[in-house]
């Protein structure tokens, strides 16, 4: 992670036991996402038949068979996997959602893409994993992790004056807001996972208002409100959908991108984007 840069995370949870959290460098406190907590398994037994015969009849044990299989996965799916730290129950099947890769990809791809907008500057996007891993894993959690690093310190944004320090806890609480509303409706969803996400993020965005801005938390709180009603008209836009999604590919892809790689896909996306939206399309180029 860069040096004194603004460090916006999703942590990847696959075992039970891990955990998720939101990752600052600079003075920033590290704000949690969900903890699993070993959940109970409600586990129960079936006896398998045996089966002789052909014809209809092994056809309707073969029906019975799979009726029972599909049963019994579903079954499995609602298993209680952990809890989040609001003390929720999320399920194998949630917590299999919130922690795939294509979405954790998006929700990071939101990230860069409100910071290019906003003119913040990107140092990196990475997925902490395999020969792109620049920090030790953090205690029970799972190897992977994806980051992206935007931005001043905010020891430097602390520093400035009063007028430049609303600009940039503005900024700083948007890109935070990004994440989850500009996630394709993840804000909005009823996986616990989700929802303490989302309740993360726009508290941390709050407490950038607080400690940058020097706002009230009435404040705070109302203009993260506003924000985030910003932010979801932004990216309902065509143009900013494709461009996000453009992205989210690209890091999927190729794990590690550094600012200039960023700030050059986002570009010739907008470019094609844009172009599409004119009705005078032209082809993505794949680098």
């Amino acid at each position: 992670m860069g040096a004194g840069a603004t460090g916006i995370s999703r942590q990847v949870a696959l075992p039970v036991g891990a955990e998720h959290k939101m990752l600052y460098s600079g003075s920033a406190a590290a704000d949690p996402l969900p903890r699993w907590r070993p959940g109970g398994v409600h586990c129960y037994h079936r006896a398998t038949a045996e089966t002789h015969g052909c014809g209809k009849r092994e056809v309707m044990r073969q029906s019975e068979r799979a009726r029972l299989a599909r049963r019994e996965k579903y079954r499995e799916q609602q298993v209680i996997f952990g809890y989040t730290p609001d003390g929720k129950s999320v399920t194998r099947a949630q917590a299999q959602e919130f922690d795939r890769e294509d979405n954790v990809a998006l929700h990071e791809a939101c990230h860069a893409v409100a910071a290019w907008m906003l003119g913040v500057p990107i140092e990196a996007m990475y997925f902490n994993d395999g020969a792109n891993a620049r920090f030790a894993p953090l205690p029970e959690t799972a190897h992977l992790a994806a980051v992206t690093v935007v931005g001043i310190s905010i020891d430097e944004m602390i520093a400035a004056p009063i007028g430049e320090r609303l600009v940039h806890a503005r900024q700083h609480a948007f890109v935070t807001l990004a994440g989850v509303f500009g996630s394709s409706g993840n804000a909005w969803s009823s996986n616990p996972a989700y929802e303490f996400e989302t309740h993360s993020h726009m508290t941390s965005a709050a407490q950038a208002l607080v400690t940058i801005g020097a706002m009230s938390i009435e404040d705070a709180n109302a203009e993260v409100d506003r924000l985030a009603f910003h932010v979801t008209r932004t990216f309902n836009d065509k143009r900013v959908e494709t461009v996000t999604w453009r992205l989210s590919e690209q890091f999927l892809r190729q794990r590690d991108l550094s600012g200039e790689k960023v700030a050059a896909i986002v570009s010739q996306a907008w470019q094609v984007a844009s172009e599409v939206a004119v009705g005078t399309p032209q082809a993505f180029t794949t680098e």
